[in-house]
């Protein structure tokens, strides 16, 4: 009877060694950046995307209302936020951090491209309208 009871006790401590282990293995997986200084440093950076948008138009309070063509979206910026000079039809390069834009400033090229291309459609349909 002695030696059971010593067989016992030796499995006891082996219960206890596993059930940390176990408890470990769970909170590593429930709090994985617990174990990596550069996954927590990571998770304090938010991404940030660069898109463009173009001014639609300046409402009657005063604020631009930006077409966000590759996402599909429109937003309405407060004046204070729209870059000095920027009329309707022209671009801007927007930042979008964490939940909101912020604009960076006009795209000046891709505006003159754009206008282009808007002036070359025109002459088109001119002239498709003249030839009938």
């Amino acid at each position: 009877m002695k030696g059971g009871g010593k067989n016992i006790r030796g499995n006891w401590r082996y219960f206890i060694a596993l059930s940390t282990l176990f408890l470990s293995c769970l909170y590593v997986l429930h709090y994985p950046h617990s174990l990596s200084p550069l996954a927590l440093q990571s998770e304090q950076v938010p991404p940030t995307i660069q898109t463009s948008g173009v001014l639609d138009r300046i409402l009657p309070t005063g604020h631009g209302l930006i077409l966000l063509e590759s996402m599909n979206l429109q937003i309405i910026a407060p004046k204070e936020s729209l870059p000095e000079g920027i009329q309707p039809s022209m671009y801007v390069t927007l930042l979008l951090m964490e939940d909101e834009f912020v604009i960076k400033d006009i795209d000046y090229p891709k505006t003159k491209e754009q206008m282009k291309l808007s002036k070359e459609l025109q002459e088109k349909l001119k002239d498709r309208s003249h030839s009938r």
